[in-house]
């Protein structure tokens, strides 16, 4: 875990209200793995607001730069986006643990939304060249929350979906992916804590399925558990941090409140 001001490179809006920020490290960025995340200062001029956690999209490595996507949800996010290259932000990377890869996996399948997409895009990047097959079954409300410009460089097999029809399949991902015939080795999965518990309520438990959760958090670290979910070890629910437990759980041990 590092603590350093990175210099913002590039900050670039891909399509309404979505973002890309490239933060410049001094650090060793190889180690670096998809489902890790970091707290970021969004705001140059606030010293007093938390970091806030943010997924890593990727990493260059040509450039040693982290690579990070956000949406406009609120003051610091949209403080994020005004953000110009050549300004230096507070970074904590890298957080939590990430997905586990078996090289005996040779068909995986992403399915996510939103926010969601940026550790799947990740471990998109980091399978490159492995020789796996990757299905990514990647959804939102309409068009324009696919972002479709942030998708062209990775080389998947791509099942885009819309609850409007206005692109691709007319419906949800987790609809796509069970509607696709397809078989898979295992699931990768992030998004919205809805569209997840569908996911795992169709599955059952019938394909090995790794979720990057999504949860509010203060510290990223484990200190306050302000982040805390429950996960069904066995039939004995313990309370796990996200922020230092996870992101990354096993699908079939989530326990999601309605």
């Amino acid at each position: 875990m590092h603590f350093e001001r990175c210099t913002v490179t590039a900050n670039e809006e891909y399509g309404p209200g979505h973002w890309v920020i490239s933060l410049r490290s001094e650090q060793e960025l190889s180690g670096i793995r998809a489902g890790e995340f970091l707290n970021l200062q969004c705001d140059p001029e606030d010293n007093w607001s938390l970091l806030r956690p943010l997924s890593i999209l990727g990493v260059d490595l040509a450039a040693n730069t982290l690579l990070v996507y956000y949406k406009h949800l609120g003051r610091l996010s949209r403080a994020l986006s005004s953000v110009s290259p050549g300004e230096s932000l507070n970074v904590l990377f890298p957080l939590g643990g990430r997905f586990p890869v078996d090289p005996a996996h040779r068909r995986i399948a992403l399915i996510g939304g939103g926010v969601g997409l940026a550790p799947l895009l990740f471990l998109a990047q980091q399978l490159e060249g492995s020789g796996v097959e990757i299905d990514a079954y990647f959804g939102g409300a309409s068009q324009p929350d696919l972002v479709l410009r942030m998708l062209e460089p990775y080389n998947c097999n791509m099942l885009l979906s819309t609850d409007d029809g206005s692109h691709g399949y007319g419906g949800n991902c987790v609809d796509c992916y069970f509607d696709s015939g397809r078989s898979h080795d295992v699931i990768y999965t992030c998004g919205p804590n809805p569209m997840m518990n569908a996911l795992r309520a169709r599955l059952d438990g019938s394909v090995p399925c790794w979720a990057s959760l999504e949860e509010y958090m203060a510290c990223g670290v484990g200190a306050c558990l302000g982040c805390a979910t429950h996960i069904d070890n066995g039939g004995q629910r313990a309370n796990e941090t996200v922020c230092r437990k996870g992101p990354v759980f096993d699908l079939s041990k989530v326990v999601f409140h309605h």
